[in-house]
Order: structure tokens, then C-alpha cells, then sequence
């Protein structure tokens, strides 16, 4: 792995970028998977995911690091639970819902 002072600036450029990255494309869509591995190769940071199982996310992300120079971030957008984005996991009510308003 590159140290962060030895990467060139179009390199930096890449690893502030996270691009959506959605598993049942990457999966059933050839074109989208070889796009995917192309920002991968091309140094992006990172992936923020949406769809799928939590099996078809470890593989992907898997294979997604093993193409990767640099070690890659994700992120999702879990604040209501895992199947706010994929297929399983456990639900939790919105923010609203935790707490009674005094006014």
C-alpha cells in the first residue's frame, strides 16, 4: 500500500470519492461489475452500498478489496436498520418514534 505522501494528485482526487454501489447489479450486470472494478482500479476510496443479502455484500466487498491498491471504505445508510437497504437483518423505528415531545 502506497504511503497517503507518495500518491500522485490524481490519486487523492480518487480516494475522496464513493461512488453508489449496488450489489444486484454488480452480481446479475456485467457492464456495472467491470465499471465497479474500473473505479477500483482507478483508486476510488471507497463504496457506499445499497441492496442485497448480507452474504452477497461479503463477497462482493471481498473482491471489490482484493482488486484494490489501497484498502477501501464502506458505507451504507443504516440509521433504520439493516433492511432500510438490503434484503435481512433487523428493522428499528424512526428517531421520532424513541422519544415523546414535551410541547
Amino acid at each position: 500500500m502506497p504511503s497517503p505522501s507518495k500518491l500522485s494528485i490524481k490519486q487523492k482526487i480518487a480516494q475522496c470519492i464513493f461512488p453508489r454501489l449496488n450489489i444486484p447489479d454488480y452480481i446479475e450486470d456485467i457492464n456495472y461489475k467491470n465499471t465497479i472494478i474500473e473505479l477500483t482500479n482507478i483508486g476510488c476510496g471507497g463504496f457506499c452500498i445499497f441492496g442485497g443479502d448480507i452474504d452477497a455484500v461479503r463477497k462482493v466487498t471481498d473482491e471489490l478489496q482484493f482488486f484494490a491498491d489501497i484498502p477501501l471504505l464502506f458505507a451504507a445508510d443504516f440509521e433504520h436498520g439493516l433492511p432500510m437497504r438490503l434484503t435481512e437483518g433487523t428493522s428499528f423505528p424512526h428517531h421520532l418514534a424513541l422519544a415523546k415531545s414535551k410541547t
